[in-house]
C-alpha cells in the first residue's frame, strides 16, 4: 500500500485537484456517477509527486476509459447550455478530453501531451481537430472534413491553436502565419471556426463534485489499508 494512503496528503490533494478530476470524468462521461467513480479510481492510484496535476489527469482519463468501456454512461452532462452539451455529446471521446484539458482545465500543451501519452508537437493539431469537429456539431456545418490537409495548411492550424491560446511566441512564425492566410481561404475560414469552437466551450461552466465523494474517497483509501 502506499505510504502517500497513510497520510494527510490524499485529502490535501482532492482538496487541491479534485474539481479538476471530477469535471474531466464528467466532460467525457456525461454521468456525474460515473465521473465520481473514475475521480475516486484516480486519486486512490496516483501518487504524489511533483506533477501530481498531470498524473491524476492522466490516471482519471484512463479510469474513465475504463469505465465507458465497461458500459458507463457516455453523452451530455447536467447543467450545461444545451447547445454546447448536445455537441459535445456527440464527439468522439479523444476529443472531448482534449477539449476538456485545455478549454475548461487550461491545461498547457505540454501537460496535455504527458497526460495523453503524446509529444507536445501532436497537441496543437489535436486541438484543431477537436474544435472544427465541436463547430460543425454547433452549426451543422461540414468544415473537419473539408479541412485543408496540405502540410503547410495543417501547419498553418496548428500556428492558428497556438496563436488564440496565447502560445504562439516565434515572431517569424506569426509572420509566416499571416502570409499564409492572406492566401488561403480554408484555413481563414478554419481560424475563425476553431475560435468560435473555443469561444463557446468556454462558457461552459464547471460543475461541483458530489458533497459525499470527497468523504468517499478517504473511505475508500482507510478500507484498502485495512484489508
Amino acid at each position: 500500500m502506499s505510504q502517500f494512503l497513510e497520510s494527510a496528503g490524499l485529502e490535501t490533494l482532492y482538496d487541491r485537484h479534485g474539481a479538476e478530476v471530477f469535471n474531466l470524468c464528467l466532460r467525457v462521461t456525461g454521468s456525474r456517477d460515473v465521473a465520481a467513480a473514475a475521480t475516486e479510481a484516480a486519486f486512490l492510484e496516483a501518487l504524489p509527486d511533483d506533477e501530481a496535476r498531470v498524473i491524476l489527469l492522466g490516471a482519471a482519463r484512463e479510469a474513465t476509459a475504463r469505465l465507458v468501456e465497461a458500459g458507463g454512461a457516455s453523452g451530455a452532462a447536467e447543467h450545461t447550455p444545451s447547445r454546447v452539451r448536445d455537441a459535445n455529446a456527440r464527439l468522439d471521446v479523444q476529443h472531448r478530453e482534449v477539449l476538456a484539458l485545455r478549454d475548461l482545465l487550461g491545461c498547457p500543451f505540454g501537460e496535455i501531451g504527458q497526460i495523453l501519452g503524446t509529444g507536445r508537437d501532436t497537441v496543437p493539431e489535436r486541438i484543431w481537430r477537436a474544435r472544427l469537429e465541436l463547430r460543425d456539431q454547433l452549426e451543422g456545418s461540414r468544415l473537419r472534413a473539408i479541412a485543408p490537409v496540405a502540410g503547410s495548411c495543417r501547419h498553418a492550424l496548428a500556428l492558428i491553436v497556438m496563436e488564440w491560446d496565447e502560445d504562439l511566441h516565434d515572431d517569424g512564425e506569426r509572420a509566416w502565419l499571416q502570409r499564409h492566410l492572406r492566401t488561403c481561404g480554408k484555413c481563414r475560414l478554419s481560424r475563425q471556426a476553431v475560435r468560435e469552437a473555443s469561444a463557446a466551450y468556454r462558457q461552459w461552466m464547471p460543475a461541483a463534485a458530489p458533497p459525499g465523494l470527497r468523504e468517499s474517497l478517504l473511505d475508500a483509501a482507510e478500507g484498502r489499508l485495512a484489508s
